[in-house]
């Protein structure tokens, strides 16, 4: 007996240093890996939505440095929640009614018997009731949660600075159409008037009306031509306004939305325990094992063992 107590103990040992399986985290890329620690961090490189999950595709050239004297906020919330459970099924299913219940959506999910995954997207004015909701599913010490905001001022200043152009350039080209047509129609009274004047001359200088006919038809062709030119820009110019007011809409509606992912992992009774109890549950079998032993040898079921 005292040799299945000495193995007992040092099975206990072994097992307090065992690193926890936890489960698995998703990964970017769709893949998954293990979570060394129920407390490690969501935000890490396993955490598919939280790189950059907010920021919407815009072009190229927006600015990367705001100006220091904008003061405004246009917040971009993240939200990631990591779930240990004993019951993965009905996790998932409290999740998805939390997120309809707070008029949000459902963008990917995956479900399996020790793994599931659901991506949302939900209203950021029901935000913190979403949250107080899905922190409420288990016990503090069994989620781990990541909240993430950023600032996407550079991104409103491009949409700014885009719109500011494409009407001022609009309005040059409306200007400039104008002034053409102004200066067309003031060719073409001089031209009619000359050649008025030279219809009540005798004889009839045939050649100098020709030469003004001629150019009549040449100032109109120029004329239709450029017209239509600028007519095309102007039209280009109103596509791009309209384009980059349908930017600064999807815009408005990203800042008022919260992306992320909340993710659910089966856990073993001796996981949940490790988690939960503030001693190692090794150290509490040792204890108990070494208490019990302890009885047996005063109530004699065991013999004594004794050090020589």
């Amino acid at each position: 007996m005292a040799w299945v107590v000495i193995i007992l103990v040092l099975i206990g040992l072994w097992w307090a240093y065992q690193k926890p399986d936890y489960g698995v985290t998703p990964m970017m890329g769709g893949g998954y890996g293990v979570s060394d620690s129920a407390s490690s961090p969501v935000s890490s490189p396993g955490a598919p939505m939280m790189e950059k999950v907010g920021n919407m595709i815009y072009p190229d050239y927006y600015r990367q440095n705001p100006d220091i004297t904008d003061t405004r906020q246009f917040l971009k919330t993240s939200y990631s929640a990591d779930i240990k459970t004993r019951d993965v099924k009905n996790i998932v299913r409290d999740v998805r009614g939390i997120i309809n219940d707070v008029e949000g959506r459902i963008d990917s999910s995956q479900e399996s018997e020790k793994y599931s995954y659901v991506s949302f997207v939900v209203p950021k004015s029901k935000f913190d009731s979403f949250r107080d909701e899905i922190e409420s599913l288990t016990y503090e010490k069994l989620i781990t949660v990541n909240v993430s905001s950023e600032n996407l001022l550079d991104q409103k200043q491009s949409i700014e600075e885009q719109m500011q152009s494409a009407t001022s350039t609009l309005a040059n080209l409306e200007k400039q159409k104008k002034t053409l047509t102004t200066r067309h129609n003031q060719t073409l009274a001089g031209m009619n008037a000359e050649l008025a004047t030279l219809q009540n001359q005798v004889p009839y200088p045939t050649d100098r009306a020709n030469a003004i006919k001629q150019n009549i038809d040449n100032e109109n062709i120029s004329y239709n031509s450029q017209n239509q030119n600028l007519a095309n820009q102007i039209e280009q110019a109103k596509v791009t306004i309209t384009w980059v007011e349908k930017q600064d809409t999807q815009f408005g509606n990203n800042i008022e939305t919260v992306n992320g992912y909340v993710s659910v992992n089966w856990i073993s009774y001796w996981q949940m325990a490790r988690v939960l109890s503030p001693i190692h549950p090794s150290i509490i079998l040792i204890i108990l094992v070494l208490v019990l032993w302890k009885i047996l040898s005063l109530s004699r079921v065991i013999p004594k063992i004794e050090l020589v």
